[in-house]
């Protein structure tokens, strides 16, 4: 059970419309959201923890990431929300060989530029000693390759947080030749009421 003391939260009026006033829009600056209390867990057990108060009340709930979309998606109105840019880490590498293909988890709120410019650079300390002995052994085989990887998604806000590229089915021109994020995207991890 999540100790949700711990949790960041924010439920004075003033603060949420003064200093968090940015996360009561999108990145159209086109609605004028409100919420009761903003919320910035750090783990799943958080989240499901929230969610399931939140179900058990009838309390509405808005799950927001950076807030990059144009569509109001993010944006609440009223009740919860929950903003998972704190939940930003890259878990484990994973390699398939039916596929020839690497692939890595992480946590919603892994900044899209930053996970695209660790595979590109493979900057990934962050990954050693995490995962399972195969997930270890596919990012040893990944690092000591010579060839070269990309991320293949592009959407046109690279701020953008990989919960809400995949929420979204975010794209860019690469998509064309690369697929949409649904293309690529393995296997989730959700949070069901």
């Amino acid at each position: 059970m999540a100790n949700l003391s711990e949790m960041k939260t924010v439920s004075d009026q003033a603060a949420i419309t003064d200093i968090y006033v940015l996360y009561l829009d999108d990145e159209s600056h086109s609605f004028d959201g409100q919420t009761d209390k903003l919320l910035f867990p750090t783990t799943e057990a958080e989240v499901a923890a929230v969610l399931k108060h939140a179900y058990e009340n009838g309390t509405p709930v808005t799950i927001q990431g950076a807030r990059t979309g144009i569509t109001g998606a993010a944006v609440p109105m009223g009740g919860i929300t929950i903003n998972l840019e704190k939940m930003d880490e890259m878990l484990f590498m994973e390699y398939s060989t039916d596929e020839g293909l690497y692939s890595i988890g992480g946590q919603a709120g892994v900044i899209l530029e930053t996970l695209a410019k660790a595979i590109t650079t493979k900057a990934l300390d962050e990954l050693k000693g995490k995962g399972t002995p195969r997930q270890q052994e596919a990012l040893k085989q990944f690092l000591n390759e010579s060839d070269s990887y990309f991320f293949p998604i592009d959407p046109t806000e690279m701020t953008a947080l990989l919960g809400g590229i995949v929420a979204c089915n975010a794209s860019g021109a690469r998509t064309f030749k690369h697929g949409a994020v649904r293309n690529w995207v393995r296997r989730l991890r959700v949070v069901l009421a």
